[in-house]
């Protein structure tokens, strides 16, 4: 019974493959700026920075280091993006996928950040999201301003509420 209960209480690590997405309006993009070694540092500013950052409050034995499978620029959105970590707990339970999901979307929601964590899927510890991707698929979006009356102007108001913050917008200006 005693050497039950000592297993029991051996730390467990398991690889996760993230899925989520996130409209990147406010942030520096989806890469972490600022190195892991770094002492004292949190990049908030980073989907990476602000996903580790979610992660530990799932109080993980190790520290939380994503690897994500691809990159995206300042202001640039993902429906769906995937990477994968390391996570360790003392206890098995712990690793319930559904509760650290539901901990870690708490947090972006209580943040009001537009970040979600869609799913978290236990892989082999040899899976890789960046180097293992079957396919990526990237969309382009760009609005078009063909009215001269809108020239010039704040081109907020007429872009639909549903494409607000998710595309670029360029004026189209004549060549003579």
């Amino acid at each position: 019974m005693f050497y039950k209960t000592l297993i029991k209480t051996f730390p467990v690590k398991k690889r996760y493959m993230l899925q989520f997405g996130y409209i990147g309006t406010q942030f520096s993009g989806v890469q972490r700026q600022i190195p892991n070694d770094f002492p004292n540092s949190s990049d908030v500013m980073t989907v990476q920075g602000l996903l580790e950052h979610a992660l530990s409050f799932t109080r993980p034995l190790n520290e939380v280091n994503l690897r994500i499978s691809s990159r995206t620029d300042a202001g640039v959105h993902a429906f769906k993006s995937t990477a994968d970590v390391d996570l360790e707990y003392r206890y098995e339970h712990q690793h319930n996928p559904y509760s650290i999901c539901k901990v870690v979307n708490n947090f972006f929601k209580q943040s009001d950040l537009d970040i979600r964590l869609h799913n978290l899927i236990h892989v082999p510890n040899n899976f890789s999201a960046r180097f293992q991707a079957q396919w990526r698929k990237y969309i382009y979006r760009v609005a078009v301003i063909r009215e001269p009356k809108y020239q010039g102007s704040s081109h907020n108001f007429f872009i639909p509420m549903t494409e607000h913050n998710r595309c670029n917008v360029l004026l189209k200006t004549t060549m003579q």
